[in-house]
This record gives C-alpha cells, structure tokens and sequence, in this order.
C-alpha cells in the first residue's frame, strides 16, 4: 500500500508519481526553471494532450479540469485533448447496477483508496459525472470503453453529461465489444487493440476546435 490516498497523485511531485504538477513542471523546465533537468526539450504547450487509463484516466480528468481553473503559463498554452481509456469513475448509481461480488469489490477498493472519504463512492474525485463538467479545460474529448468491463457506464455517463453540461467542445465514445478492462494493456497485439491505437492516433491528428 502507498502511504497516501488517492487525492494525493493528483497533487503529487511528477518526479513520483502522476498528477497536474506534471504541467507545472515541463513548463517549469523548458523555461529553464528546473533545475532537476539540464536537457531542455522544445515543445509546444498551444496542442497540449492529456491521456491515461483505468485511474489514469480519472487523473487526466481532474489535471484538465484544475489546468482551466489555475489558467497555467505560457499565455499560449492550452490543452487541446483528451484520452480516456476505460475511466475508473464510480457512483452509487454505477455501483448499484453491479453484480454483488463486483459491487461490493469496487467500495472496498475506494475506501482503502481513500479511508478519509465521508462521501464515499459519491466523492467528486471519483464521482466525476456528478460533479461540474463545465470548467473541463480542453475542446475535445474520447472517451474509450470495453464492451464487458463493468466500468463501461461510466464512460458512456461521461460522455452524455458532457454534452448536457453546457460544456463547449466535442466529445466521442469508442467501444471495443466482447473486451474487458484494459484489455490493449494485456493483449496489445489483438486486433481490437491495434483499432484503438488507430482510434487514438487519428485523434491526436485531427484538427482541434
């Protein structure tokens, strides 16, 4: 077990683990503010991408949705995308919906996750489709899901409070059927997998809004 809970790698040192200081801190170090890095690579902070899976994912989610409300510099710099590969995101709606072994699996993991939780499953860090979408800093989205991984509606939810939320940007769901979580991580040479890579590249490529 770590020693902290899951609120903390959203915040945490990039050099130790994955959060939104990870932003700070390319942007610190291309400026020549870093000086854990000597080497300096140019890059370009107008077509920013985040992406990530299973928690990964919901990390991504809250680095675009801080990024926007902390309007990081350069002046120029702006998150263009996002990529979420099976979001780990939960409610008690999602919850309910589970068999009884996966439901009662997946509240045990988010109190060990996070002890200090009075909210439960129902924690904005991990409710984020009951939170407020609005101030998602990025113009498009791609929500990834599997078509039997019990944490596919909360992918699909995403999507759909989205587009409600008033939110300006575009979002898209790709589905892989007859596949489980993170199945590309496991069997990255199927031919499910090879499509979602294609899936990703085009979106990196695609022209932002």
């Amino acid at each position: 077990m770590t020693p902290h809970v899951f609120a903390a790698t959203i915040s945490s040192c990039p050099r130790t683990g994955h959060s939104d200081e990870r932003l700070h801190w390319k942007i610190h170090r291309n400026n020549g503010q870093n000086h854990f890095c000597q080497k300096q690579v140019p890059t370009d902070f107008s077509n920013v991408f985040l992406a990530g899976d299973s928690a990964g994912a919901n990390i991504a989610h809250h680095m675009a949705i801080r990024a926007e409300k902390e309007k990081l510099s350069p002046e120029n710099f702006k998150i263009s995308g996002m990529i979420l590969f099976h979001p780990y995101f939960l409610s008690k709606a999602l919850i309910e919906e589970m068999e009884v072994g996966a439901m009662r699996y997946y509240e045990k993991l988010w109190r060990i996750a996070s002890p200090g939780s009075e909210y439960g499953v129902e924690d904005p860090w991990i409710n984020v489709v009951g939170s407020d979408l609005t101030g998602l800093g990025c113009g498009r989205v791609l929500v990834m899901v599997a078509g039997n991984d019990v944490l596919a509606r909360g992918g699909w939810s995403y999507a759909a409070e989205l587009k409600k939320s008033g939110w300006v940007g575009k979002v898209e769901v790709m589905e892989s059927k007859d596949e489980g979580h993170v199945f590309h991580l496991r069997n990255p040479d199927s031919d499910n997998a090879r499509r979602l890579l294609r899936n990703f590249a085009e979106f990196l490529k695609e022209e932002t809004c």
